[in-house]
């Protein structure tokens, strides 16, 4: 009789160790429609005794492996989500206790299609369901958007003919005038309202901006590089051209300095970090605006004591020192940030911004010699052009260091080229010997070519990301900007063309 009773005891304990360790996963076989910009629910049902506290759930996206939301130790863990997902992701905390996991997810993007799959671990086992995103239609926003790129790539193509007709002089009618008035401004100003948009949809602001910002500048950018002896629709006076570069770089420098800014406020790192990087940050734009505002002021003074090519004063360097400033907080910042988790060596990331801060003195202090030693020029050109040199492979391999463990970093890579480039071009002043048909094709590339480029690239990026469910181009910038590097490069090689000839002329 005892054996019997021992034997149902055990029985008992059995069966109630295996409900207790019990674990099945439920979703559901439909497949979920949705449209971009509406909120979709994908079900999940966990049936377990283990209580919530020892039990972790994690839904993520199969393709590509992206943690969506984690649910452990009781609570949310949004710190452990993917960046894409944050402030998008909620469970029905209610329902919890009754194993409804289901996931909520809001405003939903073309790159959410796909599969998904609800995990659910205990300390002794883990099952899976999976459900599915199919069919993410475009929402009014995302229309609008391909409306208003379709329309600068109609207006950039159809305009472009008439108007170098009319900058070549063989169409000078009023109706030329006006196709190359809209030719150059039109498709700027659409496909900066689009970038801006579709970086608010699709959740990709930092090249949504920068893309908007420097699609802008170009309208700035192509009246400076148009001839004097081409009767432009628009004309600028000399106070607004001779800052025009300033602006520009103050425009970009400002727009990277605000995101990286806002990146680190969103991040647990120290208060008082925190607080000196964004007064830093302050400080630096200010100082731009204060050089932009500078050049115009004292160009007379400037022009007694310009000499080959360039202006001969700090000014020269101005825009290149602000530009390797930024550069040596963004590696401060992310060296103390994230050292470990970029697998960086701080000791080498500090020799370069040493170096760098090194020879970013010695630029600002050499444009004095001219002041105090008149007739130093070819020391002064010679010693500035290895400085330059100098600080452009130091930059190279610390942008290396960071591409190559950071993701994102070649984006940070072409907005770096891209000031660079500025800087380069502010270096020279206005001629008027530039050869007027090259110039007019420079003009011609910057007001057709990239605004082709651009809207197509748009275009594809959209219709492919919402056919696939995931980026076929992961970063728009590194299309967008190496074309406008290109476009600048051309136009400081016809400068040095044109100071080549004027020396060769003396």
């Amino acid at each position: 009789m005892k054996r019997i009773s021992l034997l149902a005891a055990l029985l008992v304990l059995c069966c109630a160790s295996c409900s207790a360790e019990r674990l099945s996963v439920t979703g559901t076989d439909i497949a979920v429609f949705a449209s971009a910009g509406e909120d979709v629910i994908l079900n999940c049902t966990v049936d377990t005794h283990v209580p919530l506290e020892e039990l972790e759930v994690q839904w993520r996206k199969v393709n590509p492996d992206i943690l969506v939301h984690l649910f452990s130790e009781g609570e949310d863990r949004p710190e452990s989500q993917h960046q894409r997902f944050q402030d998008r992701t909620d469970l029905f905390h209610k329902e919890l206790a009754k194993g409804n996991f289901s996931l909520k997810l809001k405003s939903l993007r073309t790159e959410d299609k796909g599969k998904y799959k609800c995990i659910a671990h205990t300390n002794s086992e883990s099952a899976e369901a999976f459900a599915e995103l199919k069919e993410l239609g475009f929402s009014s926003l995302h229309i609008g958007v391909l409306l208003m790129t379709f329309t600068a790539l109609v207006v950039s193509v159809s305009t472009s003919t008439p108007a170098l007709l009319f900058l070549l002089g063989k169409y000078k009618s009023r109706q030329a005038w006006r196709c190359c008035l809209v030719n150059w401004c039109i498709p700027c100003i659409f496909m900066t309202v689009a970038f801006v948009l579709w970086g608010v949809i699709e959740g990709f602001m930092r090249e949504g901006i920068m893309c908007a910002a420097v699609t802008l500048s170009r309208i700035l950018l192509t009246l400076l590089m148009a001839p004097p002896s081409v009767n432009m629709p628009v004309t600028l006076p000399k106070v607004i051209t001779c800052r025009a570069i300033f602006f520009i770089h103050f425009v970009i420098l400002t727009v990277m300095f605000s995101r990286y800014s806002n990146e680190l406020l969103r991040t647990d790192s120290p208060k008082i970090l925190k607080i000196v990087y964004v007064a830093f940050a302050v400080f630096l734009s200010f100082v731009e605006l204060l050089f932009c505002v500078a050049k115009g002021c004292f160009r007379g003074r400037l022009n007694q004591i310009q000499r080959y090519g360039t202006s001969g004063t700090v000014f020269d360097f101005a825009l290149i020192i602000n530009t390797a400033v930024f550069l040596l907080s963004y590696s401060l910042l992310a060296s103390f940030m994230g050292a470990e988790r970029l697998q960086l060596d701080f000791l080498q990331v500090l020799g370069y911004v040493i170096g760098m801060f090194g020879i970013t003195v010695i630029m600002l202090i050499l444009p004095s010699l001219l002041i105090l030693c008149p007739g130093k020029f070819l020391f002064y050109n010679i010693t500035s052009t290895i400085l330059f040199i100098l600080h452009l492979i130091l930059v190279s391999l610390l942008l290396n260091m960071f591409g190559s463990h950071e993701k994102g970093s070649h984006g940070l890579i072409c907005e770096v080229t891209f000031l660079y480039s500025l800087a380069a071009i502010a270096c020279f002043e206005e001629r008027d010997n530039i050869p007027v048909t090259l110039s007019i094709l420079l003009y011609m590339f910057g007001t057709t070519v990239l605004a082709v480029v651009n809207s197509v690239a748009l275009i594809t990026e959209l219709i492919l990301q919402a056919d696939s469910g995931y980026r076929r181009v992961t970063d728009l910038r590194l299309i967008v900007l190496p074309f406008e590097c290109l476009f600048l490069m051309g136009w400081l090689g016809l400068q040095i063309y044109a100071y080549c000839v004027e020396e060769k002329d003396r």
